[in-house]
């Protein structure tokens, strides 16, 4: 079941992208590098270190009279060390989504969908994957600012080698917001949120903000809000965030 479902899930964001007719598609790729290096007998406080992070995003989108076909990608890897400490992961993503929605009129749609999370180290091992389907509403359309969200049933599997296989029926709510202020700047923001019925709640609180600089330099920062727990639990306890900070080459693949 667990290789059936990430290869329909693979599958239908592979065939997307490969930008058959009517089609539109569009994607980056950015790499950050940055690296410290003193010398043995250096008496200021700093030590050696380096940080390098590669990102990816893309989509690809099909948008009939009466139907929409939307597919996004988000991928990372990065890792980070200090000194003659080995090695460690900072940044490790698979995100993928595809929605395919009917139009009832200009601002509702029913929706039914497919989500894969996962990571590069121990290449979806774990992994989550998701089945939706509801409504969603349009709230903002405009050619420089977007905002839409959606609500429905949801079903989710935790699969990992050698542990059964964690299933999950519960409601999502997702909302996504794009801006962009200007041809250089650009703000990205996407909250998802999965209660199962059992009582547990998820919520991915995910912003991106890209200032191009050149045709190939970008600026880049990134937080992301993770809670996973009860409700009544502590939010101290479970919250996690993560603040990021970049400048590096980027690539616009389409």
């Amino acid at each position: 079941m667990k290789r059936i479902l990430l290869a329909i899930t693979i599958g239908i964001t592979a065939v997307s992208f490969a930008g058959a007719e009517g089609w539109k598609v569009s994607g980056i790729i950015a790499a950050n590098y940055s690296e410290t290096a003193v010398s043995d007998n250096w008496s200021g406080g700093e030590a050696d270190a380096r940080t390098w992070m590669i990102k990816g995003e893309g989509s690809a989108e099909k948008d009939m009279e009466k139907t929409n076909w939307l597919n996004t990608a988000k991928m990372e890897f990065g890792k980070a060390s200090l000194g003659d400490d080995p090695e460690q992961e900072n940044a490790d993503l698979i995100d993928m989504d595809s929605v395919y929605s009917y139009k009832m009129n200009s601002c509702l749609n029913l929706y039914s969908a497919v989500t894969a999370d996962s990571q590069f180290t121990e290449l979806f091992d774990p992994a989550v994957i998701g089945e939706s389907a509801g409504i969603g509403w349009i709230l903002v359309a405009k050619e420089k600012q977007n905002l839409k969200t959606r609500a429905g049933a949801a079903l989710r599997q935790t699969v990992a080698s050698g542990a059964d296989t964690e299933n999950d029926t519960g409601a999502e709510w997702i909302t996504n917001y794009d801006l962009k202020m200007n041809e250089h700047t650009k703000f990205v923001s996407e909250l998802k949120m999965f209660t199962a019925f059992e009582a547990s709640a998820d919520t991915r609180w995910d912003n991106s903000l890209y200032i191009k600089l050149g045709e190939y330099l970008t600026a880049q920062a990134g937080y992301l809000l993770v809670n996973s727990g009860m409700p009544g639990t502590d939010l101290k306890d479970t919250i996690e965030t993560r603040l990021t900070f970049g400048l590096g080459i980027s690539y616009n693949l389409f």
